[in-house]
């Protein structure tokens, strides 16, 4: 019996590499043709073109690159285009917070200068009210100077004076704290525990504003800065 001949076997031997067979054809798996090995190039099976890798192939591509872009949000400083992050020192240069350092170093002790400004202007309408009936106040229209309430506004006219601008501003301000516990346990602390139903609010306020600037000072904008400065 004479043996058959495979006519085809060197068509399938070049086209269809080892390890390919009819299956992989069928689902659509076949190679490309300049993936196919030729004469002279390796014999060896090229790995197929499969259709359920492009997704792998986009996330090495999409992947770096978002996360390069999410990068930027991971920083300390979220918000380097607006006041927040200025002002919550989050605003970095070259990986250091020297403008918001600089920022927050310029403008804290003026902002307890403006502080010390605004807080002396609203206690003086006290002291003129109750000394110089302006604005007119009709509780204070029978008021003796020398009687407690009267003692009271000559400390709140000539202490907002001073520290309105500020001269002699720890030693008035902590005179203007005392005043304000003395008042608040004397007229509003008896009518009731709470601040709001006492109507003691203000008075806690002011209190505790004139002791934080009894601590912390009147600020670069007041008298006794310029006369530090000319002491030097």
């Amino acid at each position: 019996m004479r043996p058959t001949i495979d006519r085809f076997a060197n068509v399938r031997r070049f086209c269809f590499p080892r390890g390919t067979g009819v299956r992989q054809v069928v689902e659509g798996r076949r190679y490309a043709p300049w993936n196919r090995p030729c004469l002279g190039h390796s014999d060896k099976p090229q790995v197929p073109e499969r259709e359920d890798r492009w997704p792998k192939r986009a996330a090495a591509h999409v992947v770096p690159h978002l996360a390069a872009q999410l990068a930027f949000f991971r920083q300390p400083a979220p918000f380097p285009w607006t006041a927040l992050g200025l002002l919550s020192g989050q605003w970095r240069s070259g990986g250091n917070d020297m403008i918001s350092n600089a920022f927050l170093v310029t403008w804290s002790p003026r902002l307890r200068s403006v502080l010390r400004i605004v807080v002396a202007l609203l206690f003086l309408q006290h002291g003129l009210a109750k000394l110089l009936h302006f604005p007119h106040v009709a509780m204070f229209d029978q008021l003796q100077l020398f009687s407690l309430v009267g003692l009271a506004g000559v400390i709140e006219l000539v202490g907002s004076a001073l520290l309105l601008v500020g001269f002699f501003t720890r030693p008035v301000a902590f005179i203007m704290s005392g005043e304000m516990a003395v008042a608040y346990f004397m007229a509003h602390a008896p009518r009731g525990f709470i601040p709001i139903l006492n109507q003691g609010e203000l008075a806690i306020l002011f209190c505790f504003v004139f002791l934080y600037l009894a601590v912390a000072g009147g600020g670069p904008w007041s008298v006794d800065a310029m006369l530090g400065e000319k002491a030097r």
